[in-house]
């Protein structure tokens, strides 16, 4: 991985596949490579949400916490709620020229926990 972007349109392939098999029932889980793909999932899928509770982490300035705190929402409400740019802009009241900042400054994260 990359970066927080990356990492988290993974996450979101993830979800659909594990809300996909899920309505299939267990059953067809286990086929899938001879193991329990739907409980490999849910795990990752925790993994990737406490990481992004560990997104903020340290920082040296009122200013920089700020930041990141739009940051996590951004990264919240794009890949885990998987709400669209139009639509997080709306949620997170902030323009789409602001998201887009936004977007670019995570971009420029490197993840650390790959």
């Amino acid at each position: 991985m990359n970066n927080w972007i990356t990492y988290f349109e993974a996450y979101r392939s993830n979800r659909l596949l594990y809300d996909r098999l899920k309505k299939q029932g267990a059953s067809k889980a286990h086929d899938l490579e001879g193991s329990n793909a739907l409980e490999k999932l849910e795990e990752e899928l925790l993994t990737a949400e406490k990481n992004l509770e560990r997104y903020i982490g340290e920082t040296d300035s009122p200013r920089e916490a700020a930041r990141r705190a739009d940051e996590k929402l951004f990264l919240s409400y794009r890949y885990i709620y998987g709400l669209s740019m139009t639509e997080t802009a709306r949620a997170m009241s902030v323009s789409r020229d602001t998201l887009y900042r936004i977007r670019r400054r995570v971009l420029s994260k490197s993840f650390p926990f790959a």
